[in-house]
């Protein structure tokens, strides 16, 4: 074991230096947290202290600061340095982060950092695990564009349509929010997309097997097989979409678009959190593109990208999304006009796709 000697009458164990330095490493940040969630929580609940503590940078500093008060000094000292230097250096030598960079501490504790680089992110109290990340994208994953619009193939199937929950409804329009056993608005909406699709010239194959009913948990696994089965019978596609509506809003959300009200879409991508999927970030990244292109299109359209901890079947294919139309608030017909636009936007995709 090494060992470091001082003056020879004393021997430190390496492990012993590296030990120190976690401790100190953890003392900074835990401290440091607490003193935002103490402010926080009193202000009004978790949500803030995430976002104040995690994400926003300046806040970060004013954190750090107020419980080291030599940051603040600005005198110089002898050797011209201020004791502003001195302490970033310790902690730089002793914790390998940098004081005045936030994002080195979470770094080198979360591992998220380090998938997710300068990206937007939104902690949601109500779901944990999720991350939103919206007009933002991964710079280490962008894509380079070259807009150079290609002839779509007219004789080949491109997008592949299906519904996971099916029962999905719309509560102005049908008065619940789902029937059970049966093909609710959702799936309405995925054969306006589809036709929509056709219209303009993209070649759409759909399908309206029920797969959340009597058994609700076993919605993906039934879905999965249909992608599946779709994917082998039509092996040109090159979109596949799995159509939703939100439930988690509290009001309804809508744009208008060429004068027509439009249930606003929200985009879902799935990661390896929980499940094997090594190339969820392809996924991610044909979403950004979508994303983008609404965005470019139609102002407002878009709700963002949202990464999640399930997978949703995209393992199956690397341009593979959920959709999210609106939310139970909307009404049908506000749904059923966003994804006219929808059609719009993934053709404008595809014709752009190597």
């Amino acid at each position: 074991m090494k060992e470091f000697r001082w003056r020879g009458r004393c021997r430190i164990p390496v492990r012993w230096l590296f030990g120190l330095k976690a401790i100190i490493l953890t003392v900074i940040i835990v401290f440091s947290l607490l003193i935002g969630i103490k402010s926080s929580t009193l202000a009004g609940g978790w949500r803030p202290v995430l976002h104040t503590a995690v994400f926003n940078q300046e806040n970060y500093l004013k954190i750090l600061t107020s419980q080291l008060p030599v940051l603040t000094m600005q005198e110089e000292i002898e050797s011209g340095r201020t004791p502003e230097d001195f302490v970033e250096d310790a902690v730089r030598a002793v914790a390998q982060v940098k004081v005045n960079d936030p994002k080195s501490f979470l770094q080198a504790q979360l591992v998220l950092f380090n998938t997710i680089q300068g990206a937007t992110l939104t902690a949601e109290a109500s779901v944990a695990e999720e991350i939103t990340v919206e007009k933002e994208e991964d710079k280490e994953i962008a894509v380079v564009e070259t807009n150079v619009p290609v002839q779509l193939p007219s004789n080949e199937i491109l997008v592949g349509i299906y519904n996971t929950h099916n029962a999905e409804t719309y509560l102005p329009t049908d008065g619940t929010d789902r029937l059970e056993g049966k093909n609710g608005g959702v799936v309405k909406v995925a054969e306006t997309l589809q036709n929509s699709l056709e219209e303009i010239g993209v070649r759409t194959a759909r399908s309206e097997k029920i797969h959340d009913y009597p058994d609700w948990n076993q919605s993906y696994g039934n879905s999965e097989e249909t992608a599946k089965k779709m994917l082998r019978e039509h092996p040109s596609i090159k979109v596949l979409i799995d159509i939703h509506r939100d439930a988690g809003l509290k009001e309804k959300e809508l744009v208008y678009i060429e004068g027509k009200p439009a249930a606003r879409i929200l985009l879902i991508v799935g990661s390896d959190a929980r499940w094997d999927h090594p190339t969820w970030k392809k996924n991610w990244q044909f979403a950004l593109k979508v994303h983008r292109k609404m965005e470019e299109m139609f102002p407002g359209l878009s709700r963002g990208v949202r990464v999640q901890s399930g997978r949703y079947n995209q393992h199956l294919h690397p341009r593979a999304i959920l959709v999210e139309v609106g939310s139970v608030k909307n009404s049908l017909e506000e749904a059923k006009q966003a994804v006219t636009f929808l059609a719009r936007v993934l053709k404008a995709v595809l014709e752009e796709l190597e």
